[in-house]
């Protein structure tokens, strides 16, 4: 799956559940280079130092795995 998601045209944004550091969460991202929606939490803090906008970035990631709606995840 990797080597198929780098070679998409374009940047496609990858959408995986958000993790602690050093996990297999962002596993996709990690291996493909490819930008997600929300890395290990930790290290966004990191980066960033902003809380809020890693909180909404995680409840819109939370939003799409539960949602049903396919057209949800395709914004």
């Amino acid at each position: 799956m990797a080597k198929w998601l780098r070679e998409k045209k374009g940047t496609p944004i990858v959408l995986e559940a958000a993790g602690f550091s050093y996990t297999r969460n962002s596993y996709v991202s990690t291996f493909t280079g490819l930008p997600t929606v929300l890395g290990w939490v930790w290290h966004e803090y990191q980066l960033r130092m902003d809380l809020e906008e890693i909180d909404i970035r995680r409840s819109d990631v939370e939003k799409a795995y539960a949602s049903p709606d396919y057209d949800y995840l395709c914004l």
